[in-house]
């Protein structure tokens, strides 16, 4: 079985559209509902767990010259999956979220030695993963009239990477995200699948909370909007 995360407007709305079951064991921190579906599909981003190294671990042996390598290649045990899907949600394009990936290691590579633990290290590498990202849409824009442009060559490439027998249920929820603007589109995804709290979201946006929380109210009313649309 495989899990998603669903805000409580938004579970209304989909258990009314398509058969899953629903567990109603309710999430207070995050204010989530778990809803399980039957397979495992390319577009249900769920990271894996977590190993068990401490940030602190890591750090000290990067900077020691003789454990450099092997404490990076920790920090990419344990962080790699979950930049992956923050940048592939983003991207939606497997291959462009693998070179962002590597270009955001090698930017964590060159920088780590300068970290100076003001944020948390994941909150360090969300940044540099979002604006190596922020860069490709930039990049794109160029070739592209307007973001409504952008939205919608990812939305296609949505429908092309995922399997042909996911569920339309879950397509239309990631195609709902990707028609938000860029902005709501960031915050929602670092609040709703990644967990973020919103003062990290703002480290890593450079954003005031309240702006994140507006932003997240935004979206998630779009959100369920779009779910509802012709259901």
């Amino acid at each position: 079985m495989q899990k998603i995360f669903i805000t409580p407007d938004i579970c209304l709305t989909l258990r009314g559209m398509t058969e899953i079951r629903v567990d109603e064991n309710f999430s207070p921190r995050f204010n989530l509902w778990h809803i399980w579906v039957s397979k495992v599909h390319d577009i249900d981003f769920i990271p894996p767990l977590m190993t068990t190294t401490t940030d602190e671990e890591i750090l000290s042996l990067f900077r020691e010259q003789s454990t450099k390598s092997n404490g990076f290649t920790l920090l990419m045990n344990k962080y790699n999956e979950r930049i992956y899907w923050h940048i592939r949600r983003l991207v939606v394009s497997h291959d462009d979220a693998q070179d962002i990936l590597q270009e955001t290691f090698i930017n964590v590579y060159n920088g780590l030695d300068g970290f100076a633990g003001d944020s948390g290290l994941y909150t360090w590498l969300y940044r540099i993963a979002t604006n190596e990202c922020l860069r490709l849409f930039r990049n794109r824009k160029k070739f592209l009239v307007s973001e409504k442009e952008v939205n919608k060559k990812l939305i296609n490439q949505l429908y092309e990477s995922s399997a042909i027998d996911a569920e339309e249920i879950l397509l239309k929820f990631q195609e709902a995200i990707l028609r938000l603007p860029e902005k709501q589109q960031l915050v929602f995804n670092m609040r709703y699948y990644d967990e973020l709290t919103y003062e990290e979201i703002s480290q890593v946006l450079n954003s005031s909370v309240a702006t994140l929380k507006t932003n997240y109210h935004y979206a998630s009313s779009r959100i369920k909007e779009y779910m509802l649309k012709d259901s």
